[in-house]
């Protein structure tokens, strides 16, 4: 099942067009021993949609001036707004959050003809005094509790739990790409 779920990110990064998110995952041990890594590819919510165009041809920020990563264990979609019911909570359990600045992200690169990329350095949820899950959905999002804006999705290829002790990590990619001939 995660042969097949790492081929069809594959695929799905091979046909993508416009703005996304590739989020990179790897669960850490207790030891700091990585024993799982994923890369998802996110979906943008319709409200993210929206307000990625109002950013740039509008000159807007409905985003503020930091991004959060959550973990759910529920299935949200496209037309999903905040509250997203089932965030993880206790143990430990923080939403991480990235500053929308150049020390959080890197400089925006060209990586391939047509296609650039930033970078963001990579934020860790650890669970403390017991176990952070399950949970199936990481989700970007504009605030840390439920005031902001959903901004983008991506489902694990399986439900996941952080064991006491033990941390997943995570790297988002931003890109923008468009149509190479």
């Amino acid at each position: 099942m995660q042969l097949l779920h790492r081929v069809l990110t594959w695929i799905r990064l091979r046909l993508k067009v416009g703005l996304y998110h590739v989020f990179e995952f790897s669960l850490l041990d207790t030891s700091g021993k990585a024993i799982w890594s994923e890369t998802l590819v996110n979906r943008f919510s319709n409200q993210g949609e929206i307000d990625a165009l109002s950013v740039l041809y509008q000159a807007q920020n409905p985003w503020g001036a930091k991004l959060y990563g959550r973990l759910y264990n529920t299935t949200p979609v496209d037309a999903s707004v905040l509250p997203i019911s089932n965030e993880m909570s206790g143990n430990g359990y923080v939403p991480v959050s990235w500053d929308r600045n150049t020390t959080d992200w890197g400089n925006p690169a060209t990586i391939a003809s047509g296609e650039g990329e930033t970078v963001g350095i990579v934020k860790t949820f650890t669970a403390t005094g017991g176990d952070i899950g399950p949970f199936t959905y990481f989700g970007l999002t504009s605030s840390s509790d439920n005031s902001g804006r959903f901004i983008a999705y991506a489902p694990f290829s399986a439900p996941m739990t952080i064991l006491v002790g033990a941390s997943l990590q995570i790297r988002p990619r931003g890109r923008l790409r468009g149509v190479s001939q």
